[in-house]
């Protein structure tokens, strides 16, 4: 038994020795490779293709109100370099092509020369590096882009209002590229916003197809950043109120009992102080077909844009105030109490023009009221009637 034990052991101590004898035999085989290469050091050429170019005096350039356009259009460009193999190989990337644009002062497309700049004088320049090249001197432009916000991510209880402090970030370079910025975009994620929050948010320029520019020469912003507040709002479904604008309101009422909205109700944020009665469409056209309306963004309510737009067929009445004479009817008179007043009043009534005295009814409402005269307001109503007080009449409660 202790034979067999002992024999294990000599044959995993042969299997460590044998182990030990190759990580030693790959050691120094790296080490002699390393010797040979570094110790050694032949002289090598090599061929580096597409060289980065560099343009020299772009600021002088801009101080004159130029830029340089057009490097990245370049064909590719090679060289051939020689030196000792570790510095190529510690310095082949260091290796550029050289475009002096300091002295230029016009615009248009101009020829410019090239140089091949060495990170230092152990390597020497075997071929290529002087070619002639085209590029374009353009004006400097500077322009204000708007900043617009995309959220992402989706928040289960509230509607989150995004607004930027400024959302105009002036960009200055090329006139060509300056033109072809259309807007800017920065984007929210509101998955996880519960309360009111602020911060900086970085951006990306879009062109006038809509494409994000990801590749530009001169285009530098002021501000790489845009401060944007975001407000939540509680999700809370609300109906649609059709609403003559400002502008029309002057000459026109809505009938509400005829005119349709599609869809009647919908979903939208609120403010914890809100009290209305739902979100107004306004209706800024005469116009008796369906039509397609923006909702008003009204105190305390937010309307997320992809919900913005209702359909309302609206029927819109001419509206002029007419002089007409009205009985007057009271209601809420205490118990056990009489009320003498003249029941007939004449007033102007701001109504659809075809709206006769029988169509409105005219009110005064005696609520509280105990024995003595009272000066009471009059009301008026009806379905195409605007006016809602029109004077007043002299009660006397007994």
């Amino acid at each position: 038994m202790r034979k067999l034990f002992n024999f294990g052991n000599k044959k995993t101590e042969r299997s460590r020795d044998k182990l030990k004898t190759m990580a030693v035999s790959v050691f120094f085989a790296i080490a002699i490779w390393l010797m040979v290469v570094y110790m050694n050091d032949p002289s090598i050429t090599i061929t580096l293709n597409n060289v980065d170019v560099r343009c020299s005096g772009e600021l002088a350039l801009r101080a004159k109100g130029l830029a340089v356009t057009g490097k990245n259009d370049l064909p590719s460009m090679s060289v051939s370099v020689s030196g000792k193999r570790s510095d190529l190989m510690d310095y082949m990337n260091s290796i550029y092509l050289k475009i002096d644009v300091e002295d230029v002062t016009e615009t248009g497309e101009q020829e410019f020369t090239t140089s091949v700049e060495m990170p230092n004088s152990r390597l020497t320049l075997e071929k290529g590096g002087n070619e002639q090249i085209m590029l374009d001197i353009e004006p400097l432009e500077h322009k204000s882009v708007q900043v617009l916000t995309k959220q992402t991510g989706a928040n289960k209880n509230y509607y989150i209002k995004s607004e930027i402090e400024d959302d105009y970030i002036d960009i200055t370079g090329a006139k060509s590229e300056v033109d072809n910025v259309a807007y800017a975009l920065a984007a929210v994620d509101i998955s996880l916003i519960s309360e009111k929050t602020s911060g900086e948010y970085s951006y990306a320029m879009y062109d006038k197809s809509n494409a994000v520019i990801d590749k530009n020469e001169t285009l530098e912003a002021h501000s790489p950043s845009v401060h944007i507040i975001n407000t939540p709002y509680t999700k809370k479904t609300l109906p649609v109120i059709p609403q003559l604008s400002d502008e029309l309101e002057k000459g026109y009422m809505l009938d509400r009992a005829e005119t349709v909205v599609y869809p009647p109700v919908i979903e939208a944020g609120v403010s914890a102080d809100f009290s209305g009665e739902g979100v107004t469409a306004n209706i800024d056209k005469l116009t008796g077909d369906e039509t397609e309306f923006y909702l008003n963004q009204d105190s305390g309510i937010y309307v997320p844009y992809e919900k913005s737009v209702v359909k309302v067929k609206p029927v819109i009445i001419k509206k002029l105030t007419k002089q007409m004479k009205l009985n007057i009817t009271a209601k809420n008179l205490g118990e056990g109490l009489s009320a003498e007043f003249n029941h007939e009043l004449d007033a102007q009534v701001e109504c659809a023009e075809e709206t006769e005295a029988s169509d409105i009814t005219a009110e005064i409402d005696l609520s509280g009221l105990t024995a003595g005269t009272h000066r009471v307001p009059v009301t008026v109503s009806g379905t195409r009637v605007v006016t809602s007080i029109v004077g007043e009449t002299e009660v006397t409660i007994k």
